[in-house]
């Protein structure tokens, strides 16, 4: 009995045969000339794997609100929303590659994943991070400025580091230990019209 054979559901759910399955789809999924590619298929072959633990049910029977309750039992465990949103897309990637297989194909004929992903989290927005508006950025590099004008370096060094389009320069500086690098960064104060250099080790 081939791999895919195995996964019929007019026989009884084969766990070596759904093990395969998972483990195919996660090498021809996975970039392998990527240094994680290992341990992407590793974590890919784990969380589709862990979902099916869960619902204990055969890939041709799931429903949307059997992926809703994997859903709700990882959201309960504190995962983060990136985190659910991440795993889920995975199942739901695996059940487009089901859908593709000659075999499986009149078996799985929907995603039972894709009513039940959650919406892409907003980039860099999470309850623990939060991207600054406008307004926001304007006050922080104002504040900054200021601080740096009356002769804070440290404030040179960050409002260098806040500015866009900055000039950055790579040199080893004689004076520091061996094998210490220095970030020369140029930007310019408009209101005084002259340079400013900050150096900022690594």
């Amino acid at each position: 009995m081939s791999e895919d054979e195995g996964l019929v559901p007019t026989q009884r759910i084969d766990d070596i045969a759904l093990r395969s399955a998972v483990t195919l789809w996660a090498e021809t999924t996975t970039d392998g000339s990527s240094d994680r590619s290992h341990d992407l298929r590793r974590d890919k072959v784990m969380v589709v794997l862990s979902f099916f633990g869960f619902v204990a049910k055969h890939p041709a029977e799931i429903m949307p609100g059997d992926v809703q309750r994997w859903r709700d039992e990882l959201e309960s465990r504190g995962l983060k929303q990136n985190t659910v949103y991440a795993r889920v897309s995975r199942l739901s990637s695996f059940y487009r590659w089901l859908m593709k297989d000659p075999v499986l194909s009149p078996y799985v004929t929907t995603n039972p994943a894709l009513l039940a992903r959650p919406k892409r989290p907003k980039p860099y927005q999470s309850g623990s991070t939060k991207s600054l508006t406008d307004e926001e950025m304007n006050r922080l590099l104002a504040s900054v400025k200021a601080r740096a004008d009356a002769g804070s370096m440290t404030a040179k060094r960050d409002y260098a580091l806040l500015l866009p389009n900055k000039q950055c320069y790579v040199v080893f500086h004689r004076h520091t230990r061996r094998g210490s690098v220095w970030v020369v960064r140029s930007t310019r104060f408009s209101s005084q019209s002259k340079s400013t250099t900050l150096l900022q080790r690594r």
